[in-house]
């Protein structure tokens, strides 16, 4: 199996764990909150006090917030309208950040230079940073694998055009429901984009 092979394949899986990883979030939720509930009747005690309540309550928010507006999201826009739409969203969760960790995931509009197809909006898993670059593996790829040889893609932070926006692994397929995707080519006998 070659190097670009082993990268799709490693999407593939990727996406998988995070799927499984986001059911077994609102199974665990789910599981926590009738724990509490019991206790909280057993005990006779105010369900609202109880600081472990409180805790799964935000963290049901959290996830319902993407949830929902994967499941809510309106039909008939332009990727850059869902990229608005899902960062505003972010940003209300406290997301936005200046810099990025290896490992985490994140999305951010980025506006390439070099010949080739690149994606508007990118959601990556980030994988290398240098002083000048990082590396990540794009989830949107999967969408278009005829495109490009791999979803494993560089990236210049001076073309990034907003702050990384990060996502937690248990959204991820939420907010791969969200359609952002806005592929665009550069060609290079020219500047124009397609």
């Amino acid at each position: 199996m070659g190097f670009f092979s082993k990268v799709w394949n490693t999407l593939a899986k990727l996406l998988n764990f995070f799927g499984k990883l986001a059911d077994a979030k609102k199974r665990k939720i789910q599981s926590d909150t009738q724990r509490i509930v019991y206790i909280a009747q057993k005990e006779n005690l105010d369900l609202e006090n109880l600081p472990q309540y409180k805790q799964i309550a935000e963290e049901k928010e959290r996830v319902n917030k993407l949830e929902e507006l994967s499941k809510n999201i309106p039909s008939g826009y332009d990727p850059n309208y869902y990229f608005d739409l899902l960062t505003s969203v972010l940003s209300t969760m406290n997301r936005t950040e200046e810099g990025a960790d290896y490992g985490a995931l994140y999305t951010f509009k980025y506006v390439a230079r070099t010949p080739e197809w690149y994606d508007l909006h990118p959601v990556i898993m980030l994988m290398k940073i240098d002083g000048v670059h990082f590396e990540g593996i794009n989830f949107h790829w999967r969408d278009a694998p005829s495109y490009v040889e791999s979803p494993y893609r560089k990236y210049r932070f001076d073309r990034m055009q907003t702050k990384f926006y990060k996502i937690k692994p248990d959204e991820l397929s939420y907010v791969l429901k969200i359609p952002t995707f806005y592929p665009i080519r550069i060609y290079k006998d020219r500047k124009s984009v397609v």
